[in-house]
């Protein structure tokens, strides 16, 4: 059996309408394939802008982090020196009280 033997039986059993359908089908599938590779590659855009925003997130945390603990420290080192200055204040005003019971007593 020959070649063009084996495309005439082919064509005889199938039809003709039966390979055009054939070939149709195969042009809707091409297109589909390419329609799925043109979203796969969108899709791939959308998850490398996400990760890179992950990226960006994962830095502004950290500064906000940094941020914090510049903040906590400002905020310990105010107390402290709010804390000196109500002790500052309490002494002087136990000098202040020493020298007018003092300066009374010399001019008594």
């Amino acid at each position: 059996m020959d070649f063009t033997n084996l495309v005439g039986e082919i064509l005889g059993g199938v039809g003709v309408v039966g390979l055009i359908s054939a070939l149709v089908w195969l042009i809707r599938l091409e297109g589909m394939v390419k329609q799925n590779a043109r979203e796969i590659a969108r899709l791939g855009h959308i998850e490398e802008q996400t990760n890179a925003q992950e990226v960006r997130i994962k830095q502004r945390d950290e500064e906000m982090r940094a941020i914090k603990f510049s903040l906590d420290e400002l905020k310990e080192r105010v107390t402290k020196v709010e804390n000196n200055q109500v002790s500052t204040g309490e002494a002087l005003v136990r000098i202040e009280t020493k020298l007018d019971i003092i300066l009374k007593e010399r001019g008594q």
